[in-house]
């Protein structure tokens, strides 16, 4: 199990770190001319923030739509049954006809799949080497190792190489992710593992775009999110696509056995959720909480990812509920509205900025089959710098706009002269035991994903999103507002004046030869 990363691999996406085409790129995200920007306001500066780099994607007659159901509504067996059956039929597709399960979240229906299928202890799974901690802190839970499968900057899926390559006779699953909203083509992935015997989970928590893309039909478990920033939002709730009917039965029956989340949580939530949703969606509001924000030396954007954590503590006992009645309801409510929106609505604004970037700029995921912008993400030299930069001229740029991070491989701590397993250092290279050696050493047990590290440690988050509207876009794309950009290119020009030999050196003290 040598490691899979080529300089090849990553070296056209760190033309993104060349200073002429950064700076092009920064002078096209600039959301205020400078005049508005060197407003005062009682001695100190009014930020011109209209969009942040997320939203939450509803309505706020949704939000009162849930209140509303969530004082109301008692919960009836007769009518939970029917809210149920008209979810099936909205995601049992001609294109994939697996029948589903509703839970209280994603990560709900993974751990119930785990929990039916009785894998043996220490068994593994191999994951794609980005996804939100909770994931892969379900599979330990459930008695399950997990190896990182190193990421293809082409397509965003994991290296199909690689991953066979991490297949021994202790792995029973694969999860693939489709990440940032790019699908890529999980068929050889499925291909791969049945190969060898092994359950495929689907992991489209941030794809769903739609009723008509609902992943594939031979994948063993299909998770679909709904939680307060993803697309076409229930403020929770998630749909996870069972192939074999003898697990959904035996994964149904754990589930009724849960009790039902109270009413009184799901309420709470959407009141929380509200008052985030003026802030995020209202530039009325932004402007001037932007400016007490700033005022406060407060990071609003990691305070507003934290209060929308779904189980912030106690993950396993507060994930094993069954949805309340409140919740379904807005579900189906927020199901029936797919197919009122205009196709186009949640990618067209991405795609426009998309195919507008200068050339060099690191266009990720470019083998995807479809993309659908769930955020904007792109890579600099330096996120903490230029994050610090672009808020400074007002543009909400972010550097942990989600909960998604590396997934770390196991660690195990061996005597170097008894390890007779292959181990690696952080560097993923093999370590070999010294003969009559006795030191102890804490090593991963599989290589350590290296792209996923160095995207992560690069990537930053701007706010291109639906909510821009068509004609700032094209302000934007002709130039029109380079006020901004200009002075951005007189600040940042000492940090990120990199020659293409400087960005190959950078990427030499990242990864190994």
């Amino acid at each position: 199990m040598g490691l899979a990363v080529r300089y090849a691999d990553i070296i056209p996406y760190t033309s993104v770190f060349l200073g002429r085409n950064y700076l092009n790129l920064c002078s096209n995200f600039i959301f205020q001319n400078a005049a508005d920007n060197q407003k005062k306001c009682k001695g100190f500066r009014l930020l011109s923030y209209h969009i942040i780099c997320f939203l939450i994607d509803c309505s706020f007659t949704d939000i009162l739509h849930g209140l509303h159901e969530s004082i109301r509504s008692a919960e009836q067996e007769d009518v939970r049954r029917e809210l149920l059956q008209n979810l099936h039929h909205l995601f049992v597709t001609e294109k994939n006809p697996n029948p589903t399960i509703v839970c209280l979240a994603a990560r709900t229906a993974f751990d119930l799949f785990l929990r039916v299928s009785e894998f043996p202890p220490g068994s593994e799974i191999i994951f794609t080497a980005i996804n939100i901690p909770d994931m892969a802190k379900i599979a330990r839970e459930n008695g399950l190792k997990v190896v990182p499968c190193d990421l293809d900057l082409h397509t965003m899926g994991p290296k199909l190489d690689l991953l066979e390559s991490l297949i021994t006779c202790r792995t029973v699953a694969v999860l693939a992710a489709h990440l940032f909203g790019r699908w890529f083509d999980v068929k050889p992935v499925i291909q791969i593992a049945q190969k060898h015997n092994l359950k495929v989970i689907e992991d489209c928590a941030e794809g769903f775009c739609g009723l008509d893309r609902l992943g594939d039909p031979y994948s063993d478990l299909t998770l679909f999110s709904f939680g307060p920033i993803k697309f076409f939002t229930a403020l929770g709730g998630g749909v996870a696509k069972v192939r074999d009917r003898s697990a959904l039965e035996k994964m149904e029956e754990l589930h009724d056995s849960y009790a039902i989340q109270s009413s009184e949580i799901y309420f709470q939530k959407l009141l929380k959720c509200a008052a985030i949703f003026l802030l995020l969606n209202i530039p009325l509001i932004i402007k001037p909480a932007m400016l007490l924000t700033d005022r406060l030396n407060i990071d609003h954007k990691s305070k507003v990812v934290n209060m929308l954590r779904g189980f912030p503590t106690d993950l396993l006992r507060r994930l094993r509920h069954r949805p309340p009645m409140a919740l379904l309801a807005l579900l189906l409510r927020r199901m029936r509205s797919v197919e009122e929106v205009p196709p186009g609505t949640y990618t067209a604004n991405g795609q426009y900025i998309w195919d507008k970037l200068p050339d060099g700029v690191g266009k990720f995921g470019m083998s995807a089959l479809a993309n659908n912008f769930w955020l904007f993400p792109v890579l600099v030299e330096d996120p903490k710098v230029v994050s610090l930069e672009l808020n400074r001229i007002g543009i909400d740029a972010y550097i942990g706009a989600s909960q998604l991070n590396v997934v770390q491989p196991e660690f195990e701590t061996f005597s170097s002269s008894a390890s007779t397993l292959p181990v690696f250092d952080e560097d993923s290279t093999p370590l070999l035991a010294e003969e009559g050696a006795v030191k102890q050493e804490k090593v991963f047990l599989s290589p350590f994903p290296q792209t996923a590290k160095f995207f992560m440690d690069h990537v930053i988050y701007l706010p291109v999103n639906r909510m821009v509207s068509t004609e700032y876009l094209q302000k934007m794309s002709d130039g029109k507002e380079r006020g901004s950009g200009d002075r951005l290119l007189r600040e940042l020009s000492n940090l990120t004046n990199f020659e293409e030999d400087s960005a190959v050196r950078n990427l030499e003290r990242v990864l190994p030869a």
